[in-house]
């Protein structure tokens, strides 16, 4: 997964250089058309939010009270877009492609229920944790292959090249990588009681999560930094086979070009 998140990185930069070749290509166009209307003044400082990066707040909405989602979850976004002009340079719609990482941070344990003569059999089940527990970590972790589209508003810029905009869409992703990580106290049977050390439990790809998420989106902003949220319709575990919750994410994202 660092591999995928490293690669991302690195492309930005021939990302960049082609977003810089098409600005010059769309602000030079309109020069020869003088009938064009809302024509404006073009600035090269103008950003196109072709690149979005998101910091977020996570939480799990109508989540189980047993699973105790803490208010540190957080997570990381991070998409390319492409931005189609819709008749006049303030509206736009732009179809996008990225990765987002949500972390939801609670103090419980995913346990799946290996009773066969249970009706619960094979299902991923909440477990509170045990009194007097001392963790130092404990979190859900899933990353997705998002497609996000955007139907974008924009003032026209003003004297420093700036724009206020307001974009809402939607977006659905794929799940590519889930897994939990716990460091704390062991709590396996048979563990020895006098380690005082922590232990670190990572397992990976979760049971019972849906492969896909969807939901609507909205951001808010002024030049390159925006207020951004994502409000989840689908939740997090599959219908009946995991705790009940959606995804809400609110944050800030930048854009610097």
């Amino acid at each position: 997964m660092k591999r995928i998140w490293l690669s991302l990185f690195l492309l930005a930069p021939a990302f960049a250089a082609f977003a810089q070749d098409d600005t010059n290509q769309d602000d030079t166009a309109p020069a020869k058309e003088e009938a064009e209307p809302f024509s404006i003044s073009t600035a090269t400082s103008d950003s196109r939010d072709r690149l979005v990066m998101e910091l977020n707040w996570n939480t799990l909405l109508n989540s189980p009270d047993a699973m105790n989602v803490q208010a540190k979850s957080r997570g990381f976004n991070f998409y390319f877009y492409y931005d189609l002009k819709l008749g006049t340079d303030n509206l736009s719609l732009a179809p996008g492609l990225g990765l987002a990482n949500s972390n939801i941070f609670h103090e419980s344990f995913l346990a799946v229920n290996a009773d066969s003569n249970s009706a619960a059999y094979g299902v991923t089940e909440i477990v509170p944790f045990p009194e007097n527990l001392d963790y130092k970590k404990n979190k859900i972790s899933l990353t997705y292959l998002e497609v996000p589209v955007e139907l974008r508003i924009r003032t026209n810029p003003n004297d420093k090249g700036k724009r206020f905009k307001i974009a809402a869409g939607f977006k659905a992703g794929l799940l590519i990588n889930s897994h939990t990580k716990y460091v704390g106290d062991d709590t396996r049977p048979g563990a020895y009681p006098a380690n005082a050390d922590y232990v670190k439990y990572k397992e990976a790809r979760i049971l019972n999560v849906q492969s896909f998420r969807y939901g609507v989106t909205g951001r808010v902003g002024y030049g390159s930094v925006n207020l951004h949220a994502f409000y989840g319709l689908s939740d997090v575990f599959e219908d009946g086979l995991g705790p009940t919750g959606s995804a809400l994410e609110v944050g800030i994202s930048f854009n610097p070009f």
